[in-house]
């Protein structure tokens, strides 16, 4: 079975039954359980029992006997959620972070909890598996690192070519079915930004020192017009160093970690603040992340099980 939820905000106006309809078979066609004009499409239903929401209820198997394409649904359901959105005039909403971390499931949870760990193996799998992206500068340096820290590895191969095209990890002792099998979750199950496409792109920034020089020069020029907007407590400053340190961030993995190399040039100086100077004594900084986990978006997308 799938299910999905759809809420609209507590603000928006009530939404009619005609409206409710079309975003319900708008939903199921786009998450891919009954394309429009399919008659061969998975049987779903959708059910209205409070003014603010549907469920929709569907089988994950077609009239002719197949199963449905729903790879994706997800993120396919938020951007129809967004145009929804704009066509109904409802409360804009957080469109899908394609870089939060999934969290574990309830069943994870009690699963950790009876084996007596700390956390749930996904969670473990998900840190283990940023270190080794911060780190590797290559597809087979990942995955020697990902096997150095413990973890079981399996490779995907393109059946063509033979080249890798994925990969999935399972943390040692973590069974399923009776102690038959390894629990094994892909890249893409821990976090978005963890599947293998994702990962190639820090050992091959696209970002290039051109880039870098232009986003300073921007970086200055927006730092000069807030100065002369009034904001002269040192805030233009402070901002022009956030997009400053993203922007590095975006190419460092590549650039400080190979030997020999050197880093991008530092910026000219930024122009003498009025701001009161900081006090002597201060806390030390945080440490350094370049990769954050960000939480989930504080709206009401729609979510799946199967």
């Amino acid at each position: 079975m799938w299910h999905t939820s759809i809420r609209n905000a507590p603000t928006d106006r009530t939404l009619t039954d005609t409206e409710w309809a079309k975003i319900a078979a708008e939903m199921v066609h786009v998450a891919g359980i009954a394309p429009h004009g399919d008659e061969q499409a998975c049987r779903w239903v959708a059910v209205r029992h409070a003014p603010d929401h549907i469920h929709l209820v569907a089988t994950l198997t077609r009239q002719d006997g197949r199963r449905p394409r729903i790879r994706g649904d997800i993120p396919r359901m938020h951007s129809a959620a967004r145009a929804f959105e704009t066509a109904l005039g409802l409360s804009p909403m957080s469109p899908l972070d394609q870089t939060a971390r999934r969290a574990p499931a309830t069943g994870e949870k009690e699963k950790a909890t009876r084996r007596g760990l700390t956390e749930p193996a996904r969670a473990t799998l998900q840190r283990a598996v940023r270190q080794a992206a911060a780190l590797a500068t290559g597809d087979t340096d990942f995955l020697t690192r990902l096997r150095d820290a413990g973890l079981r590895v399996r490779e995907h191969h393109n059946p063509t070519t033979g080249a890798v095209d994925g990969y999935a990890v399972a943390l040692p002792g973590d069974r399923a079915d009776h102690g038959t099998r390894p629990v094994w979750l892909s890249g893409r199950t821990l976090a978005y930004d963890l599947s293998l496409p994702c990962i190639r792109e820090r050992f091959h920034p696209t970002i290039t020192p051109a880039d870098l020089t232009r986003a300073h020069t921007r970086i200055r020029e927006a730092a000069t017009l807030l100065a002369r907007a009034g904001r002269t407590q040192g805030a233009g400053d402070v901002a022009a160093l956030g997009d400053l340190l993203t922007v590095t961030a975006a190419v460092s993995p590549a650039t400080v970690r190979q030997p020999g190399s050197s880093r991008p040039p530092a910026p000219p100086a930024p122009a003498p603040s009025k701001a009161p100077p900081a006090p002597t004594s201060k806390p030390p900084p945080a440490p350094w992340n370049t990769h954050p986990e960000q939480p989930a978006p504080a709206a009401y997308p729609p979510s799946s099980t199967s």
